[in-house]
């Protein structure tokens, strides 16, 4: 409900409209988004990039058993 965005990607997939404070125009963007077909591409990628760091980290520098005991002692 907001007349402008910081995530300009959610408007260019088409998984978030901006409605404005428009109380009738807000109706109208809720009512489309509910009934919309949810098959937009994620824009901010897959949530695999924490697992993919580790891995080239660990590969890079040999630090897989250092970071494995860290994780796993507790």
């Amino acid at each position: 409900m907001r007349d402008n965005t910081e995530r300009l990607e959610t408007l260019e997939v088409e998984s978030n409209v901006l409605a404005g404070v428009n109380q009738n125009k807000i109706v109208e963007c809720i009512d489309a988004m509910l009934n919309k077909k949810r098959s937009w591409k994620n824009p901010f990628g897959d949530g695999k990039a924490a697992e993919i760091n580790v891995k080239l980290i660990t590969k890079d520098y040999g630090l897989r058993d250092q970071i494995r005991r860290a994780i796993y002692s507790e």
